[in-house]
Formats: C-alpha cells, structure tokens, sequence
C-alpha cells in the first residue's frame, strides 16, 4: 500500500525526502509536492526550504491535524510514519481528543460534538421511506 503525501504553502520553494537515512529525492517546487510513500514502519522526512514556514499536509487527499497524525513537525522538516493503520490511528486520536474537550451528560451535546453517540435510525428510516419508489 502507497500513501500519497501533499506538502504545500505559497512559499515552499524546495525539499528533500528521507527513508530513514537513505535520501528518496529532493527538488525544487512553486508551493506544493506530492510524494509517494510505501506503507511502512520507517520514519519519513520531508525536508523543506524556506525554513520557518508552517506546511499544509494532506494524506490520500485528507487534511490532516499533525498533532493528531501523529507527525513530528518542525521548523524546516516534517517526520511521519505512515503504516497500515495510519487512519485507524487519526480517527481514534480525533475521536479522543473531542470526548476529552467535553465533559457534558447530555446525549444530544455529545452527539453534535462527537458525532459517534446516536445512529439515528429514525430519521434514517424516514429518508429512506421518503426516498422509496413504488
């Protein structure tokens, strides 16, 4: 399995790619990278000029929260291990923090913040009797 890693702010101008030690390729770019990356317990890093910038990252076109992902962003390169689990990993970490930003017993409050509480299973009968052709 491949993940697919974006890298973009207006200033990006170059960067450098890491498996391990082993350089994978470096360049130069107008804001943006897209790089490839095997699924692996190998740390990547992203080297990226100018320094002191703060890159978007995307993951398979998802937007990601590094802190949540898991990756080590610094002043001028990004450390990431993208493994198999990677978003099983995000969406319990972002599942986590939510139910930690809350401390409140009403169902309907942590449903709206969370969105894990109530299936709705009502509401999904009625569209799907709404949406019904005879």
């Amino acid at each position: 399995m491949n993940y697919r890693l974006e890298l973009f702010h207006s200033q990006l101008s170059a960067y450098k790619q890491f498996a391990g030690t082993d350089l994978i390729c470096e360049g130069t770019c107008d804001g943006s990278i897209i790089l490839t990356l095997p699924s692996s317990n190998v740390k990547n890093s992203i080297w990226f000029y100018p320094w002191q910038i703060v890159p978007k990252i995307r993951v398979d076109d998802f937007l990601v929260d590094p802190g949540l992902a898991g990756i080590d962003l610094f002043d001028h390169k990004l450390d990431v291990i993208l493994d198999d689990n990677f978003f099983q990993r995000y969406r319990e970490q972002d599942l986590f923090y939510r139910q930690q930003s809350i401390d409140v017993n009403d169902a309907y409050i942590y449903d709206s913040v969370i969105g894990i509480g109530n299936m709705h299973y009502e509401l999904v009968d009625q569209i799907q009797k709404a949406m019904a052709i005879d």
